[in-house]
């Protein structure tokens, strides 16, 4: 089992205009009867005692959400964009730095722990959970671990799976809600 000493702070990217989703409430959208991002927010204090929300003006009241339930300090960004201010965060937070973006509330609790043992072992300066798909196509879905704001990266792989992947859009939404019943994610 990990330490949770061994991150310093996760960071949960919930500013985003949820434009391919239809709107902003994205993690909000429920799945198993809680929020998405509050499954994101379970798992991050999992991994880390000093969990950070990065919100936007038009996601500010997701802070409300996590004023009892959880350890968590809103940040609010520009919401110019997600690297803009992944960029903004990183130059001011202590490193290391897990980064889940609040839309990746399916992926299982001992591969998330499995992902940061893997990470805190490599020699990259940043680490990148992906996903490999049947094609060998490879897809990013912004976990990582940052040890700096830049360098060399390094990708830790692991094969596709619906509860692996991030929730863009209603659809996809749709078929996350099908994995209620497998509690191995949860």
């Amino acid at each position: 089992m990990l330490s949770r000493r061994m991150i310093r702070v996760a960071v949960i990217m919930a500013g985003g205009k949820g434009s391919r989703f239809g709107g902003p409430e994205k993690p909000l959208a429920k799945i198993c009867g809680r929020p998405m991002i509050s499954w994101v927010a379970y798992k991050a204090e999992k991994v880390s005692r000093n969990i950070i929300l990065a919100v936007s003006g038009r996601t500010r009241d997701l802070c409300r959400l996590f004023t009892y339930d959880h350890h968590v300090i809103c940040i609010e960004t520009s919401g110019n964009g997600y690297v803009e201010d992944l960029a903004l965060l990183l130059r001011i937070l202590q490193k290391p730095v897990l980064v889940l973006p609040a839309d990746t509330p399916l992926i299982p609790l001992d591969i998330l722990m499995d992902f940061v043992g893997k990470a805190l072992n490599t020699n990259s300066d940043i680490a990148e959970f992906t996903i490999v798909k049947d094609d060998s196509k490879r897809e990013l879905i912004g976990v990582s671990v940052f040890f700096k704001d830049a360098g060399r990266e390094e990708e830790i792989t692991y094969p596709y799976s619906i509860v692996l992947s991030d929730i863009d859009t209603q659809e996809e939404l749709s078929i996350a809600r099908q994995k209620c019943t497998d509690t191995r994610w949860m």
